[in-house]
């Protein structure tokens, strides 16, 4: 849909239905303020790599919390280097095959709180480093439901990094 300030990007009910890889859709979009996906069927997705990494000024993405991620395996650097959001809802996210949140919000320098963490199913977890490392002034996020012992496939020596240089989540 075409918008008159091209900060922003309109890609309300876009038809992804039989995408399956949404890697980097997004990358190095540097200029956009907001994005708007919502009404996206993403049920059939299974790869969200680098999608909106370093869109250094997005401060917001509409409709980011009605992603079906069902089917999703990889969230690595989904969100790396957007240095501009401010919060984001993965409340409604189903991470039942989720194995990679590496990178996830890395260098999110504005990032303040990620809501519904608590909700995820991290059970089948391999890759976890640096996930919410350099996030300077990120200090909600609720990870109390989270047993790491629960994750057998799990890669410790990786794990301890996980909020590097992220001071208010020491």
């Amino acid at each position: 849909r075409y918008s008159e300030n091209p900060k922003e990007l309109d890609l309300t009910d876009l038809d992804v239905s039989e995408i399956h890889n949404f890697e980097c859709i997004f990358y190095e979009l540097s200029k956009i303020e907001i994005i708007d996906i919502s009404g996206w069927n993403t049920s059939k997705a299974r790869n969200f790599i680098n999608c909106f990494a370093e869109c250094t000024n997005l401060k917001e993405i509409i409709g980011i919390e009605d992603l079906d991620t069902s089917n999703v395996v990889e969230f690595t650097n989904m969100f790396c280097i957007c240095k501009s959001l401010e919060k984001l809802d993965v409340s409604k996210w189903n991470t039942q095959n989720v194995d990679s949140i590496t990178g996830f919000v890395r260098h999110c320098k504005k990032l303040k709180t990620v809501k519904g963490l608590e909700n995820w199913d991290y059970k089948q977890l391999e890759w976890v480093n640096g996930a919410f490392a350099d996030c300077p002034v990120l200090d909600n996020i609720d990870l109390s439901s989270w047993d790491f012992l629960q994750c057998p496939k799990i890669h410790f020596r990786t794990a301890h990094e996980m909020f590097v240089d992220s001071p208010k989540l020491q």
